[in-house]
């Protein structure tokens, strides 16, 4: 099976029905497969929502302390 990055995504906030695909796709031995551009899509997610993370928290400042955590 070819993985795209919704269904990654989901897979890593917990989606139950996610988990519950990935499980049969383990139970049946099937090949999972992560392309080159869902790698580069996560990244650029995850870089993304670092740096809004960050600004969100430097602009907060001190005010703030703990709600991002």
């Amino acid at each position: 099976m070819i993985l795209d990055s919704s269904y990654l995504f989901d897979l890593l906030t917990s989606d139950p029905d996610a988990f519950a695909k990935a499980t049969k796709l383990v139970e049946r031995g099937e090949m999972q497969w992560l392309p080159t551009p869902v790698v580069a899509e996560t990244y650029y997610g995850v870089a993304t929502a670092r740096r809004d993370t960050a600004e969100a928290e430097r602009r907060c400042g001190t005010a703030c302390s703990g709600v991002h955590g």
